[in-house]
């Protein structure tokens, strides 16, 4: 049992960053229990790996997911 992270902004002009946002989400998670959680990204978005990397988050092997669309 976990949480599944996702990364968002409140809006393409939003005032505050994605990693601030972020960590607001993740206290509020972490005040409910929550200890575990897991994420996916694409590998080649450097900027969401950093976010995840300066909360400490632990990195598996990369897997490939595709999503066919007409």
């Amino acid at each position: 049992v976990g949480l599944n992270l996702t990364l968002a902004m409140l809006s393409r002009d939003a005032q505050i960053s994605g990693l601030l946002l972020f960590l607001r989400a993740y206290k509020a998670f972490a005040a409910r229990g929550h200890r575990l959680g897991w994420a996916s990204f694409s590998v080649q978005n450097t900027p969401v790996h950093n976010i995840y990397a300066a909360i400490g988050a632990r990195f598996l092997n990369p897997t490939g997911h595709w999503f066919w669309i007409r």
